[in-house]
């Protein structure tokens, strides 16, 4: 399951922390990358613990909290710290998938279920870059407007075109959901969005009762804590 949640940060704020990206000195990504695919990956990386981190962090998180769908479509959990990613020209990460297992500072190793993408530049001033997610041998390419936010499951193969012009800054991220499965996790989005259309047209209605009861039973039984 691949979503999109568009204005996440809205251009006020992305603009604010371009401002303060671009002047803050970013390390080889390949330093974080495991040997297997430390070859394939070409960019540059601002991580936890570094000089004007904290900062974009925030940002980040605030945009992230506020967006209602978010939390609706992906059940958040547990969330690694992120990661800020920057693409110069010729710079380009190749195919691979993200690791299942990441250690936390605060909450020790958590289950990568879900990855994102939190793209920080307009794109038109960049030409490339894209992200390219696999589905089931059939590739699609990802870049929307700034602020917009690309959410998949993070088994699957993906990788980001190769910049050939400008720079592509963004923001990456893991979360451990609550629902382990995708395919679960789409059944009750899908849910939740008809209870509530459905509470809109009829108010508590006996129909809108039923099918609250149905999507409360699949949480209870979905649901890992």
């Amino acid at each position: 399951m691949i979503t999109i949640f568009p204005n996440v940060l809205s251009p006020q704020e992305v603009s604010q922390l371009l401002v303060g990206l671009r002047g803050t000195p970013f390390a080889d990504g390949a330093a974080t990358a495991g040997e297997q695919i430390r070859q394939v990956k070409k960019n540059l990386q601002l991580q936890a613990g570094m000089p004007g981190y904290d900062g974009a962090f925030r940002t980040v998180v605030r945009g992230i909290e506020r967006c209602e769908d978010f939390r609706r479509a992906l059940f958040p959990l547990l969330m690694a710290p992120l990661a800020f990613n920057r693409y110069d020209e010729g710079m380009e990460y190749g195919a691979h998938n993200d690791m299942p297992v990441i250690n936390t500072p605060d909450r020790g190793p958590i289950r990568a279920d879900i990855s994102f993408t939190l793209f920080l530049c307009d794109p038109t001033s960049y030409d490339g870059g894209e992200l390219v997610i696999d589905q089931g041998g059939h590739e699609q390419g990802f870049k929307p407007t700034a602020g917009s936010l690309v959410a998949y499951p993070s088994g699957a193969i993906h990788r980001v075109a190769k910049v050939t012009r400008g720079t592509r800054m963004a923001a990456v991220g893991w979360l451990q959901s609550m629902i382990r499965r995708p395919e679960h996790r789409s059944m009750l989005y899908d849910l939740g969005q008809a209870r509530t259309h459905l509470h809109s047209l009829e108010g508590k209605s006996a129909q809108f009762d039923a099918l609250a009861r149905i999507y409360a039973n699949l949480m209870r039984e979905w649901t890992e804590l």
